[in-house]
């Protein structure tokens, strides 16, 4: 398996339409708390909204900028995990792993010293992908199971989906068809009933690649086919373009009949 591979198959999840890990965690609002007149919002927190805007949006269509507009957003709010969750994905998605890694543990020290559950599922997720990509697939799968744990003891089920999703992928490059097909068949039927688009579209990758594996050409480019689909629907061009790539690489776009593929 390519490098561009790993850096599809670990992007699952959404925030605000963008996909971050691709997935740095959803952080939700209590909307009944939320005062029905708000007070006008402050100089610093224009300030975060414009950066933390700019920031999503260029993790979404401008990688190069990324890493500049998320790190101005750590440096409006160095006390936010989700700020350090955003320069991480930033970094992943430029190539720079180490970088990506130190933004991801100081995500959990956030999380960890905010007590904040959500947070350190949300960080033990993102390193799980960074270590993937290092090959430390020991420490991937461990990272997945904590934060596994916790989604699943919050009823979280994006992130559910999104921690299924990147074990199959650990499991597929150790070579465990069987639990790798396991998850991200979990993967599948989370993401899809939440619509989480860019999530469902990552899991049909790794589907496509499982089989593949088994010398199925017709299914596997069937697969990748569906994620195109998918990103397409949502409006995601950075999977799209990672999907392309993909299906010219394995020699789909010769196949010109496309059977359905099962969820």
């Amino acid at each position: 398996m390519n490098q561009s591979f790993w850096t599809a198959i670990s992007a699952i999840g959404t925030l605000a339409g963008v996909g971050v890990a691709i997935w740095v965690g959803v952080k939700t609002t209590n909307f009944s708390n939320v005062p029905l007149t708000p007070a006008p919002p402050s100089a610093d927190n224009i300030c975060k909204s414009a950066i933390v805007s700019q920031c999503r949006e260029d993790i979404r269509s401008n990688v190069q900028n990324a890493v500049l507009s998320c790190q101005q957003y750590v440096d409006c709010d160095p006390n936010s995990s989700n700020a350090f969750a955003l320069l991480g994905q930033a970094n992943r998605a430029s190539g720079r792993l180490g970088a990506a890694q130190y933004a991801y543990e100081k995500e959990l020290a956030l999380g960890q010293k905010n007590n904040n559950e959500g947070e350190i599922a949300t960080a033990y997720h993102n390193l799980a992908v960074v270590y993937s990509e290092q090959d430390s697939l020991n420490k991937a799968e461990n990272a997945l199971k904590k934060a596994l744990e916790i989604n699943i003891k919050s009823n979280n089920q994006t992130g559910q989906g999104a921690n299924y999703n990147v074990l199959g992928g650990v499991y597929l490059k150790r070579g465990n068809l069987v639990e790798a097909e396991s998850n991200f068949t979990r993967a599948v039927e989370i993401l899809d009933r939440v619509d989480d688009k860019v999530g469902l579209g990552n899991a049909y990758i790794g589907l496509g690649y499982l089989k593949l594996r088994n010398n199925d050409l017709i299914g596997g480019c069937s697969y990748l086919k569906k994620a195109r689909e998918v990103f397409s629907k949502a409006k995601y061009p950075r999977g799209i373009s990672e999907v392309d790539n993909h299906l010219s690489r394995t020699g789909c776009l010769a196949i010109t009949r496309q059977p359905s593929a099962r969820q």
